[in-house]
């Protein structure tokens, strides 16, 4: 049987939340619908026990692999017409799959992506740090078309995909890039509530730093590239950029204060965590457009993969 979804898990070395992520795949129950492909960065280390499971492939690729290109080279393999890509520390809660696979025949979707919820609440910055990556995608969240999905989280038609081949291993460098793209070439992107994924969120501001910084010049230059952004334009940005984390800080408090005002107190407490990931994302930015990506994409990669994110708390089942 040919399955319908292949679930796509990038792994390093925190092995335990990758066992999670897995075991929270496993449940799904869809059987030979689900296929779940394993891109494992850490072929140094015993094989993870949870994919010796039917319906789990393993591709062991170099440890210097980065998150982008492993992403595609698990596409090139994957045999699902709808194709998902979820985080190591994430979980996929019960009916993810067959939301999402509902979503896909009910209309005439590029990508489909989920709600958002926090796999780590309360574990120092986490819930701060959750709310500033997926506010977007929190409850309450109806279901319709948007503009953008979950980073790093969100499922695609395969056939759509393939047809960016050549130009994945950028737009896959920072996800946003993927659903301009898709975007501005017509394709239409759509977010469901009634699938969910419980994210690991940093648990400190430095962390979140860190990541903002290597994703924000990652992000710039390859926006500037993807798009073909004049010189005038990119000096434009870099300018611009001192005024990045007022503007950082007031687009989410909006958002917040329009769609989720129970989120403002959260927020408010944890302003100068909201500063620090401005103050990151204006670096980032400026040195992407001024010098290029540098050794970003290296340094997000290991930070997606190796950032401590409170593992040694209790976790959740997967189940939430």
């Amino acid at each position: 049987m040919t399955p319908e979804l292949s679930a796509i898990v990038v792994v390093g070395p925190r092995r335990a939340r990758g066992e999670e992520c897995l075991r929270s795949l496993l449940d799904q129950g869809l059987g030979e619908r689900l296929e779940i492909i394993v891109v494992d960065l850490e072929p140094a280390q015993p094989p993870m026990a949870a994919a010796a499971q039917p319906g789990v492939r393993t591709l062991q690729l170099p440890r210097d692999t980065t998150f982008a290109a492993a992403r595609v080279a698990a596409l090139d393999i994957a045999r699902g017409d709808v194709v998902a890509f979820i985080e190591e520390h994430c979980l996929a809660l019960r009916g993810w799959g067959e939301a999402l696979l509902a979503a896909y025949a009910g209309g005439p979707w590029a990508g489909v992506g989920t709600r958002v919820e926090n796999a780590n609440p309360r574990q120092g910055a986490s819930d701060i740090t959750g709310l500033l990556a997926y506010h977007h995608f929190y409850a309450p969240l109806p279901s319709g078309e948007v503009d953008f999905l979950p980073g790093h989280n969100a499922s695609f038609r395969r056939e759509v995909l393939l047809a960016y081949r050549d130009r994945l291993p950028r737009l896959l460098r920072a996800d946003i890039l993927l659903h301009q793209r898709l975007r501005a070439d017509g394709h239409r992107l759509f977010v469901t509530a009634d699938a969910a994924i419980a994210h690991r969120n940093e648990v400190t501001a430095a962390s979140r730093g860190r990541g903002f910084a290597s994703w924000f010049r990652m992000f710039a230059h390859t926006r500037a590239e993807e798009f073909d952004w004049s010189i005038p334009r990119r000096l434009a940005y870099v300018l611009a950029s001192p005024a990045v984390p007022a503007y950082f800080a007031w687009t989410i408090w909006n958002a917040l204060r329009k769609r989720r005002p129970g989120y403002l107190p959260l927020l408010h407490r944890n302003a100068w965590v909201v500063a620090v990931s401005g103050f990151a994302a204006a670096g980032g930015m400026a040195r992407g457009l001024l010098f290029g990506p540098g050794d970003a994409e290296r340094r997000f990669s290991r930070f997606e993969l190796e950032e401590w994110r409170g593992e040694s708390a209790a976790a959740p089942s997967g189940r939430l």
